[in-house]
């Protein structure tokens, strides 16, 4: 089965769950995380066979702006519908 990566930059620098202890903000981006992959579980391009790649960045978890990478828009846009709920 096909797993996507979830990525999640902060202040430029790669961050996971554990950077932020046993805050609030840790559960959150864990959830968030978890809920991503769950959603796009399985999607990958029927032509590539690439799994999609999804990356939020900001200067904080309040301040994230998300990307869908992919090796092509097909599978951009599968995992965008997914996301979706479409």
């Amino acid at each position: 089965m096909f797993i996507p990566t979830v990525k999640l930059i902060v202040d430029g620098r790669e961050a996971s769950p554990e950077d932020f202890g046993e805050s609030i903000k840790a559960r959150v981006y864990k959830d968030l995380k978890e809920s991503i992959t769950e959603k796009l579980r399985g999607i990958k391009c029927p032509e590539h066979g690439e799994a999609p790649l999804v990356t939020a960045e900001g200067s904080s978890l309040d301040k994230l702006k998300w990307k869908i990478s992919g090796c092509c828009e097909k599978l951009r846009d599968e995992a965008q519908k997914a996301l979706s709920g479409d």
